[in-house]
Formats: C-alpha cells, sequence, structure tokens
C-alpha cells in the first residue's frame, strides 16, 4: 500500500495544500482498493476513468496499478473538486463548487502521480460526451459519482460507448438500489459479463420454473412481479452488496437483431 494510503487509512483525515485537516469521508475500503487493482493489473489498463473522485483515495488505488502497467492516464471526472491554483492543464476550466477542496487531485500530485492526472470539473453527462467527440478508448471505468438511477445510467451509458472490447467496469455501492438497477441493466441487456471466475451456473428454484412454466399463466406472473424476483442478483453473478464488476464482450451494433453481435431498434430485456 502506497504511504500516503497508509496514512490517510490510519489517521482517517487527510490534509489539502496548505496542510488544513479534514475528516476522511466518502473513501474506498482497502478491500475494494485491492480489487480495483487487482482488476487492472490483470486486465493490463493503461487508460482508466473513475466518475466521482472526492479526496482520491480510489484514485490513489487505481494509479498505483495503472504505473505498474506503465499506463497512459487516469481521468477523473468530479463537479466538486476544486481546481487546484498550479493546475495548468486546468486553468480554462471554469471552478466548481469546492466541495472537496481539491485534496483528491492535490493527494495525487503527492504520491507523484500528477503525470497521470487528467481531470474534468464538469458533470459527468457533459464531460463523458467530450470524451467520445475526440475519440477517446479507455480500458478500466470505475462509476462513483452521483448515485440517482439518471445519473449513474448516463454515466454507464456514455463510459459503454468508450470502452474498448474486454474492458471492465467497476460499480461501487450496489446496495443503493439505484445503483444496482443500473448494473443489472448492463447484465441483461447489453454485451456484458460479471468479472469473475467461472462458476456453475445458478438456477431458478423448481417451484418458479413450473408456475412460470404454466401457459398463459407463467406469462401473467412475469408481468405483475418485480423482475428482481425472477431473476436474484446472485444469477446474474451480483455476489458482493457494495461493488462488483462486469467486462465488456463486444461493442454495441444495433440492427436487425438476428445476429448475437447485435441489438434490434426495440430491444429490451426486463432486469
Amino acid at each position: 500500500m502506497l504511504p500516503l494510503l497508509q496514512k490517510i487509512y490510519q489517521t482517517n483525515k487527510v490534509e489539502d495544500e496548505a496542510g488544513n485537516s479534514f475528516p476522511l469521508n466518502s473513501e474506498t475500503s482497502i478491500r475494494e482498493g485491492e480489487f480495483l487493482q487487482q482488476i487492472i493489473r490483470e486486465t493490463e489498463a493503461k487508460i482508466t476513468l473513475e466518475t466521482g473522485m472526492a479526496y482520491g483515495v480510489s484514485s490513489l488505488w487505481i494509479c498505483e496499478a495503472l504505473r505498474g502497467n506503465n499506463g497512459i492516464k487516469h481521468i477523473a471526472i468530479d463537479p466538486a473538486q476544486r481546481i487546484v491554483p498550479d493546475d495548468d492543464q486546468n486553468q480554462s476550466t471554469k471552478p466548481a463548487d469546492p466541495g472537496w477542496c481539491g485534496i483528491g487531485a492535490s493527494n495525487l500530485k503527492k504520491a507523484e502521480f500528477g503525470d497521470l492526472l487528467e481531470l474534468h470539473t464538469h458533470s459527468s453527462h457533459q464531460a463523458l460526451p467530450l470524451l467520445e467527440s475526440r475519440g477517446e478508448r479507455i480500458d478500466f471505468a470505475f462509476i462513483d459519482g452521483m448515485h440517482t438511477f439518471d445519473y449513474a445510467f448516463i454515466d454507464f451509458f456514455y463510459i459503454d460507448r468508450i470502452l474498448k472490447p474486454g474492458g471492465v467496469i467497476v460499480f461501487d455501492d450496489l446496495c443503493i438500489p439505484a445503483v444496482n438497477k443500473v448494473f443489472r441493466y448492463a447484465l441483461t441487456n447489453r454485451a456484458y459479463e460479471p468479472y469473475i471466475q467461472e462458476k456453475e451456473k445458478a438456477q431458478l428454484s423448481r417451484i418458479k420454473r413450473i408456475i412460470l412454466g404454466i401457459p398463459i399463466f407463467g406469462k401473467k406472473i412475469k408481468n405483475l412481479v418485480k423482475p428482481e424476483f425472477l431473476l436474484p442478483d446472485y444469477m446474474l453473478g451480483i455476489s458482493n452488496r457494495y461493488y462488483a464488476a462486469i467486462r465488456k464482450t463486444r461493442d454495441d451494433l444495433i440492427t436487425d437483431g438476428k445476429t448475437e453481435e447485435s441489438r434490434n431498434w426495440d430491444h429490451y430485456e426486463e432486469f
């Protein structure tokens, strides 16, 4: 573990560039940080991205693994990450709400990862389309920004458009229903699979299979009950209610939906 990370966890505090101390909150746990690093190393990611930087704890975990891969850059998007005064790269960007006092960006500089950081202080729904328009392609993403369904979904939508096939997305805070719902959408409607070791595929209970197999009645049941009842999280490979990862198997293609590589224009699966 980085000395700076060790200090942050031990003191439960962070400091800004002037040395002012702030209580730690909204941080990535040690276990989750190690999970992020494991994926980045296994996939040999070169370009990473996260929405929601906060005090930069997750960024430190990510950048340490990225440096080990001889990575190119880490893109952080956080409208509440105040611009550090001597950050020439972002001088033309309008400062956002100084909610995190620039501590996230400052911590990456302290850990000598400043050369890897590309900081965007626009909201993700503004920053992510700009990345796509310039042709950016990434290998790994960590979604930990706004936790409402609409914002989390927009984060996934645009990240998917710039994520390379084989790339991985980690969702934080799956215990929040809105985030869990976006995660379920990705696994049921898009070309993604759980980033876990191969296990025997879970199946519905025998009683559920019998009920759903009854003509007409089974169809009515499907329309009445929640998708989570018919397809529980564990059947989708969601074994951790706090964070989980999915791997992209191919780029999205919307045509006639007649091949496994494409979706029909009106494709929809309950999630």
